[in-house]
């Protein structure tokens, strides 16, 4: 039996895990899932800030709640810091 427990807990453990990435996932992306930066692989930046501009992901977080609007523009690099940023940080 308390194998049987262990083996749950794990497959449970397993389960969340992957559904608190996509949760993290939806929430960073704007484009249509009304999370906090829009992604944007044009190379055209109008109206706001190239990717690579971005020195870290607390500005972005505070832009986002200032305005109450998705932040412009990120790409995979920044998703990622909005993803680890989320995740490391307590509330």
């Amino acid at each position: 039996m308390r194998q049987a427990n262990t083996l749950f807990r794990k497959a449970f453990l397993a389960i969340n895990g992957v559904i608190m990435r996509i949760v993290l996932d939806l929430q960073a992306n704007a484009n249509d899932e009304g999370g906090l930066i829009v992604g944007n692989w044009s190379g055209k930046y109008d109206g706001g800030v190239a990717p690579w501009r971005w020195t870290g992901s607390p500005e972005i977080y505070e832009q986002f709640y200032a305005n109450k609007t998705p932040v412009k523009y990120g790409q995979c690099w920044v998703f990622s810091a909005l993803v680890v940023t989320c995740k490391s940080t307590e509330v």
